[in-house]
C-alpha cells in the first residue's frame, strides 16, 4: 500500500469572522503530484500555510508523513522544500549566501544545487550579486532552487511559475515530472488550469474556501470547465 504523505481532517481556518478554508478533507500519496487549483483568494495559500505550520487551524487537523503537524513540525520540516506564494528573500545577501543560509537549517547536503543552477542558467556572476539586484524572474528561480536543492521528500509550492518566462516554466515542469517519477510527493498550487493539466495526477479545485472537486485530473477535464 502506498504511504499517505499529506492528510487533512476537516481542516478549517477562520480569520476572525472571515472564512479562509472550511472542512477540507484530502489525502496525497507518496509519489503523487497534486495540483491545488483555484482563483486568487480561494484559500490555496491559507491551506499551504497550515501545512507548513505557519498558521494554526481554527478546527480540524493536518498530518504529514503520518504525524500531526502542530506537534511534530520541528522534525518534519527537514523533509520539506517550500516555495512561498509571496516570495520574499533576504535582499542583502548574495544569491550564493542565500542558498547556503537556507541549506543550513536542514543540514542536508544540497545534492541538486549545481545541477539546478545550470538548468535555470544562474552562473557564478549571478550568484555573487545581492538578491536586491535580481529581476523578479531571477528571484523566483533562486526561490525554486533553494526549495529543490536538497532533493526533499515533499515539495510544497505556491504558484511557483509566477514571474518565470516560458522557457524556465518548462524547465520547472520537467523537473517536477522527474521528481514525481522518482517518488517525490509534490503539492503544487496554481490558478491556471492548463498548467495543472500539464503536470498533475490529481487535482483539488477550491473556491471560497471549500472544495468544488477532488479527483484525478482526467476526470476533472471531462466534467468541469475552469480557467
Amino acid at each position: 500500500m502506498t504511504a499517505v504523505v499529506i492528510r487533512t481532517e476537516n481542516l478549517t481556518k477562520y480569520y476572525g469572522n472571515n472564512l479562509g478554508i472550511e472542512n477540507l478533507n484530502f489525502e496525497i500519496k507518496k509519489g503523487e503530484l497534486f495540483g491545488f487549483l483555484g482563483p486568487n483568494g480561494a484559500g490555496k495559500s491559507t491551506t499551504i500555510r497550515l501545512l507548513l505550520n505557519l498558521l494554526k487551524p481554527s478546527s480540524g487537523k493536518a498530518f504529514l508523513f503520518g504525524k500531526e503537524i502542530q506537534k511534530n513540525y520541528q522534525h518534519l520540516f527537514r523533509r520539506i522544500g517550500n516555495v512561498p506564494g509571496e516570495l520574499k528573500l533576504y535582499e542583502e545577501l548574495s544569491g550564493k549566501q542565500f542558498l547556503h543560509y537556507m541549506n543550513s537549517f536542514n543540514r542536508k547536503k544540497p545534492i541538486l544545487r549545481d545541477e539546478l543552477l545550470h538548468a535555470f542558467q544562474m552562473n557564478n556572476q549571478d550568484l555573487e550579486k545581492k538578491v536586491k539586484q535580481y529581476s523578479r524572474g531571477m528571484k523566483q528561480k533562486l526561490g525554486i532552487i533553494q526549495a529543490m536543492q536538497e532533493n526533499p521528500d515533499l515539495l510544497i509550492m505556491d504558484e511557483p511559475s509566477e514571474g518565470l518566462d516560458p522557457i524556465n516554466r518548462n524547465i520547472l515542469y520537467d523537473y517536477l515530472i522527474r521528481f514525481k517519477n522518482d517518488g517525490m510527493t509534490i503539492f503544487f498550487s496554481s490558478h491556471n488550469l492548463a498548467e495543472v493539466e500539464k503536470i498533475s495526477d490529481h487535482v483539488g479545485l477550491i473556491n471560497d474556501g471549500k472544495f468544488i472537486a477532488l479527483e484525478p485530473i482526467i476526470d476533472l477535464k471531462k466534467i468541469h470547465h475552469y480557467t
